[in-house]
């Protein structure tokens, strides 16, 4: 008799813990995942960006970059720092550095968005 009053309570308790856990994602702001390796494959990050402002890249990622890919909206990255230097705009969702025109892959600093609001 013990043992079932026992195992009564010991099965009731979790039932009693139970609470509702909130599952939503928060949204964030949109940016861009670059990786210094082709197809996405490693040292990747995330680089939180605001819509029309030029951010520079840092070491690791200056001159390094072999994968660049924005949440949404459209980007040209730039060569040197300060978003200036040779460009190339029109970058949407997974471009892949290695198959763009010739000097961009491994080469670029800075990089500007624009998102739809």
């Amino acid at each position: 008799m013990f043992f079932y009053q026992l195992a009564f309570i010991s099965f009731g308790v979790p039932a009693a813990l139970a609470i509702s856990i909130d599952r939503t994602i928060a949204p964030r702001a949109p940016g861009v995942f670059a990786c210094l390796d082709a197809d996405f494959t490693a040292g990747c990050a995330f680089f939180d960006d605001v819509s029309g402002k030029c951010t520079n890249f840092a070491a690791p990622y200056n001159n390094a970059i072999s994968s660049f890919s924005t949440d949404e909206g459209e980007c040209t990255i730039f060569v040197d720092p300060d978003c200036c230097g040779a460009s190339l705009g029109g970058i949407t969702p997974a471009a892949n550095l290695t198959s763009l025109p010739p000097g961009f892959d491994n080469a670029i600093s800075s990089f500007r968005c624009y998102y739809d609001e």
